[in-house]
């Protein structure tokens, strides 16, 4: 769908229910004289039947392809909504009556119950029954929309016949009303389905446009609804005419939904090209629009509200006016907490029809269908870097074998693990034998490790595991992972920026570093990896990161390590935020790409991600290649993470290091289907890649123990934190705290809705660290 045409569709809906409320609202308690444009209330409601099979089509081809995805989307519009709705509208007539009954009159507020459960089970208007949502008239319509949802989801993902079958049953459940109105939806679904109207020339699309829009006008001039309702009495008779309630006018609906098919065949090819003057108001457009359903499903409870409040004097346009306002006011706080939070409903039930999925059938997605797995062995369930390995597999119906080396690893209990085992002592002779048992037990399959000291042992002890085959880089390229000094010069060879890096190999090297060096810096040690035995035996921290500020902290600092005679790093200080590049290098390629920037640290002025937001691919395309000719100048294989600071005032991305190995925010990858541990494992073990989709790039994941003890440190011990360029601001830090549980898209470093465990045992060891 071209974006015009789509600002189009949302004018057309936000118009068409304006109208709708003006059709309603036209009441002579509010005003005596009729308000103009005041009789296109059913005509409207036809129009947004057109306008949602199209949509829906789009949706279900695009963005909605999967069934899951489909219904929580579907499910999630249609009832953050309608259940408020159904509430409010209780609510409201509930005070309103107790105001001012006259207002009411003609509208029930009988047999509670009934009217509840019908509106929310959306059988409100199925063969001849008829039960109005109180004073909520418009409601009529979401019921027949959410069935024509339930019927295109039968014939879309269904086998073709089941599908029709099932539609079938469908339409003996509901009846002739709904059947009857069907068809004008479906001519939306047409719409978008039909090619040859997608490749009209723009003579015809402004014939078609024109025409109808004249069409339109016409019809209404002439009342063909008027015409074709007395038309039918004739043939069916009144009692029979008055139970089709708001499907009477069929005839001439179906006149007016091909005019209004007509009208958007035309107008899509003409905004092909561009809007102009419609692009010009697109945004305002897409706000208001915004609140389109809200104010659709809530007007008429609303204005009787007000009405019922205010209690003007309708001889005049101010208490219509004022009852209007005050109904917009009202649909606009409303929507906040309805559609405009729908992606958190969404998102829920995402995680729910996950743990009800059939793994057949994403196997079958990724094309493995058929295809006997072999199992997965995932070295280091302690984190939630092997939580989510396991998670992602799992789902995929991967056969997981977990191996931790602490009995309360969160990863042991998950429910997508196969089988757990626990080896204490990994990285020894009964370490081996453990892992060559576990191979004898559960058959040959592809190794995963997590931490880095693991897989450096691997990479020693590759040929000894028996029928377990780990997937580690080889010793030369994970060198470049290890040791940063040999990062940044392979980086400078590329042409990626690199911070000013001083190793030291003497005191009087450190005492000339202190006079040249441009402080502030960061001391670190550059292959931590390799200096935690002799720190260790000089009972001296391995402290990841040391802020520097001038000559004489960093003289201070070195004097601690003069007794080894060995010394960290300093590193020039590089404001700014964690980027983080992701790839899978495949015989020299990246055959898969993620990234996300990190929105908070622990700790807090600067370390590994806490909270971390998904980038689009069409950001940082050019440091993107770079990273990619990085890799594979080192001759990476597998999966990699090129980790930079990001300065946005400067536009500077400044390499900090490579992980070689899966990263810390790996959880975020796997909400986004990045799917870097099912390429792991299908290369490997199947010899093909899976059929991924696209990553997502609109998700936000968190470690919420983390960010506790974060916004712990930021709240009360703020002297702590001995970053001087890190800016204490502790409101804004709870604010984001504390919204992000209310935020679309947030996804959790360990909780799942359908792995919970893991999340309960997390916390218990946090407690138990405490």
């Amino acid at each position: 769908m071209n974006r015009p045409f789509s600002v189009y569709l949302d004018l057309v809906r936000f118009i068409a229910a304006c109208l709708v409320y003006l059709y309603h609202s036209n009441q002579r308690f509010l005003i005596k004289e009729i308000l103009p444009a005041s009789t296109f209330g059913h005509s409207s409601v036809i129009v947004f039947f057109v306008l949602s099979g199209f949509v829906i089509s789009y949706v279900a081809s695009t963005k909605e392809a999967e069934f899951a995805r489909f219904a929580a989307s579907r499910i999630s519009r249609i009832f953050s909504v309608a259940v408020p709705a159904i509430v409010l509208t209780l609510l409201l007539d509930t005070f309103g009556r107790m105001i001012n009954p006259e207002i009411y009159s003609g509208y029930p507020y009988d047999q509670i119950t009934t009217r509840l459960l019908g509106s929310l089970l959306m059988f409100n208007e199925i063969w001849f029954v008829s039960i109005t949502s109180f004073s909520n008239v418009p409601y009529w319509s979401v019921g027949y929309e959410w069935w024509y949802y339930v019927g295109f989801a039968l014939v879309t993902f269904l086998p073709r016949k089941i599908g029709l079958i099932s539609m079938g049953g469908l339409m003996l459940l509901l009846g002739p009303k709904l059947i009857l109105l069907a068809p004008i939806w479906w001519l939306g679904v047409l719409l978008y389905n039909w090619h040859a109207l997608q490749n009209i020339a723009r003579g015809t699309a402004w014939i078609l446009a024109v025409g109808s829009t004249l069409g339109i006008l016409l019809f209404h001039h002439y009342d063909c609804s008027a015409i074709a309702a007395n038309w039918l009495v004739t043939l069916i008779g009144d009692e029979w005419h008055r139970q089709l309630t708001f499907s009477k006018f069929f005839i001439s609906d179906y006149l007016l939904g091909i005019l209004v098919f007509a009208n958007f065949a035309g107008m899509r090819t003409l905004l092909s090209n561009g809007g102009g003057p419609l692009m010009a108001v697109a945004r305002p457009v897409r706000y208001v629009a915004g609140f389109t359903f809200t104010l659709y499903l809530m007007h008429q409870p609303l204005f009787l509200f007000w009405g019922a409040v205010v209690r003007g004097d309708p001889n005049g346009p101010w208490y219509w006016t004022e009852v209007t306002m005050l109904l917009l006011a009202t649909v606009v706080l409303i929507s906040h907490f309805t559609e405009k939070k729908r992606f958190i409903l969404r998102d829920a039930l995402l995680e729910l029809f996950q743990m009800f999925r059939p793994k057949e059938r994403l196997a079958r997605s990724l094309g493995w269908s058929g295809v006997t797995l072999p199992p997965c062995y995932v070295l280091g369930l302690e984190t939630q870097i092997g939580l989510a390995l396991v998670r992602e597999l799992g789902r995929a119906g991967v056969p997981v074998i977990g191996i931790a080396q602490n009995p309360n690893a969160i990863g042991l209990r998950s429910r997508y693990l196969h089988a757990g085992a626990v080896v204490m002592n990994l990285r020894s002779e009964q370490g081996i034998k453990a892992l060559q048992a576990l191979g004898e037990r559960h058959g040959a399959g592809v190794l995963l490790a997590i931490s880095e000291v693991n897989i450096a042992w691997l990479i020693k002890h590759r040929d000894e595991l028996g029928k377990l085959h780990p997937l580690v880089p080889t010793s030369e390229s994970f060198a470049y992972a290890l040791d940063k000094t040999l990062a940044i010069e392979a980086a400078r060879r590329v042409g990626i920026t690199v911070p000013i890096s001083e190793v030291p190999a003497s005191w009087n090297e450190v005492e000339c570093i202190a006079n040249s060096f441009p402080f502030p810096g960061v001391l670190k040690w550059p292959a931590p990896g390799h200096i935690g035995e002799t720190l260790e035996f000089h009972v001296l921290p391995l402290i990841k990161a040391e802020h520097i500020r001038n000559p004489a902290e960093f003289l201070a600092a070195s004097r601690r390590y003069a007794p080894m005679n060995d010394w960290p790093m300093l590193q020039e200080y590089c404001p700014g935020i964690g980027l983080g590049q992701f790839f899978y290098m495949h015989k020299g390629e990246a055959i898969r790409r993620f990234q996300h920037i990190r929105v908070a640290e622990w700790p807090p002025e600067g370390g590994f991600s806490s909270v971390c937001d998904a980038l689009p691919l069409t950001s940082f395309v050019e440091l993107q290649e770079q990273s990619i000719a990085l890799l594979r100048s080192i001759g990476w294989e597998g999966v990699a993470m090129v980790e930079y600071r990001y300065d946005p005032a400067h536009d500077r991305a400044v390499l900090m290091e490579i992980n070689g190995r899966f990263w810390g925010s790996f959880p975020l990858a796997v909400a986004c289907n990045a799917g870097f541990g099912l390429l792991a494992y299908g290369l490997t073990s199947l010899g093909k890649a899976p059929d991924l989709p696209q990553p997502r790039d609109d998700l936000r994941c968190r470690m919420v123990i983390t960010e506790l003890k974060r916004l712990a440190r930021i709240l009360l011990q703020s002297k702590k934190i001995h970053d001087p360029h890190f800016v204490v601001q502790p409101i804004k830090e709870m604010s984001r705290f504390i919204a992000d549980y209310f935020r679309p898209g947030v996804r959790y470093y360990v909780w799942s809705i359908d792995d919970p465990l893991p999340s309960l045992i997390d916390l218990w060891n946090a407690i138990l660290r405490r």
